[in-house]
């Protein structure tokens, strides 16, 4: 695993075509490879979170305020839990395949060994990141919410929107460079943070041009995913607020089951789209590492 220390600059030898079609290469190979061993994991969390969702707009949930708030919190924190655990099960393939091993030759108590040394070191990156992300974020929104409510004025508002989006954009470009190198660089927690922006922030343009792309994508694809799991949810939340009124209330037969199936599923998709966003940088950064270690092997056999 020597060969992944102290690697730099990579994306100066891979143009933005090379990029993009390396990214859909992952898409179409190791993607499916990798959903085989997340499985697993994925269904019983979708499943978690289906039925908190549901149970939160429920008629007997809703009684209690207090309990609605618990439930919306509880899928907050899985979904948060998921997500790191999930960025540790990556990289730990990763570590796997930059040592010239296939994914599919990969086992999954393997995996998850190494899910389990690296998730402390990833939530603590992942809860760095998020106060770096909502911090500026809102340190731009409030002056022109402060100037709206004041003049009564849409502008400031959307101006205060673009440049909160701006801040984001800024911010979590780099972002895709930092975990690989947190992952697979040689040093200290923050040392490899510092690293990773440095090396994000070098190259900006063409991370920049792939993350906007898979961005976009990915948050299309799961606004349409989520859709029918919200609409059921605020059937189901109006439908509760209407007995707690007294008011008579006609579901469709078997409501509760369609509802929960369509937020499993909905569940379910998102969860995988929410990990799927940053594989084609560590696919990028992996392939970079395997390809020059397979370089070097071949110019000291022409060597010798």
């Amino acid at each position: 695993m020597d060969n992944i220390e102290g690697k730099k600059e990579f994306w100066i030898y891979r143009s933005v075509s090379k990029c993009f079609s390396d990214g859909v290469s992952f898409l179409t190979d190791d993607f499916l490879k990798l959903l085989r061993l997340t499985l697993p994991i994925l269904l019983p969390l979708a499943a978690c979170m289906a039925y908190v969702l549901y149970s939160a707009s429920s008629v007997q949930t809703i009684m209690d305020i207090s309990s609605v708030g618990f439930l919306i919190l509880l899928a907050i924190f899985l979904l948060f839990v998921f997500y790191t655990a999930m960025e540790s099960f990556i990289y730990s393939s990763v570590k796997f395949k930059a040592a010239g091993l296939d994914i599919a030759s990969i086992k999954f108590r393997d995996i998850y060994k190494g899910v389990f040394g690296l998730f402390p070191k990833m939530l603590l990156f992942n809860v760095i990141s998020l106060l770096l992300t909502a911090i500026p974020v809102g340190l731009v929104m409030l002056p022109f919410l402060i100037v709206r409510d004041s003049v009564e004025s849409d502008i400031a508002f959307y101006v205060a929107t673009v440049l909160a989006v701006l801040a984001v954009i800024v911010l979590t470009v780099p972002y895709n460079m930092v975990l690989p190198n947190i992952m697979l660089g040689k040093g200290g927690f923050f040392k490899s943070l510092f690293k990773g922006y440095a090396l994000g922030m070098k190259k900006w343009g063409k991370v920049f041009a792939l993350s906007l792309v898979v961005t976009i994508i990915v948050n299309v694809v799961s606004s349409l995913l989520l859709s029918p799991a919200l609409i059921f949810s605020m059937i189901q939340y109006s439908a509760s607020y209407s007995v707690l009124n007294g008011d008579a209330v006609n579901l469709p037969d078997n409501f509760g089951i369609w509802a929960s199936v369509i937020l499993f599923l909905s569940s379910f998709m998102s969860l995988i789209l929410l990990w799927l966003e940053k594989m084609p940088f560590v696919y990028l950064y992996t392939s970079f590492v395997v390809d020059e270690k397979n370089e070097k092997e071949s110019d000291a056999m022409i060597g010798r």
